[in-house]
């Protein structure tokens, strides 16, 4: 904005992305300097997208969650096992993003 201070700015959310863009505008309503924002394909209940896609597309909710193990669970054990043991096993045996999503949320501080 310094270097452009009279240009319109506007932001688009995809996916998941497209709830962060709401909640943010949202939350800054006038506050914020962007002037439009596009949300494109939102999951407006995320539970059923993730159960859906378990259910319609086996492979890639395989490598999906494949993949969200390696990069959150795998090199992180130690830390986690420390802060919930039960938490931890349960991510670990997850078969579903649903339920690695679940069984990650002590991890964020909150039982549910």
């Amino acid at each position: 904005q310094a270097k452009y201070p009279n240009a319109f700015l506007a932001m688009a959310g995809l996916s998941a992305g497209s709830g962060h863009l709401v909640n943010y505008l949202g939350k800054e309503s006038v506050r914020s300097p962007v002037g439009a924002g596009l949300s494109l394909c939102p999951a407006y209940d995320i539970e059923k997208a993730f159960v859906s896609l378990a259910d319609r597309f086996p492979v890639v909710n395989r490598v999906i969650v494949r993949a969200m193990k390696a990069a959150w669970l795998e090199g992180n054990e130690d830390v986690l096992k420390q802060r919930d043991p039960e938490a931890l096993k349960a991510c670990q045996n997850a078969k579903t993003m649903f339920e690695i999503f679940g069984a990650a949320t002590p991890f964020s501080g909150f039982k549910d």
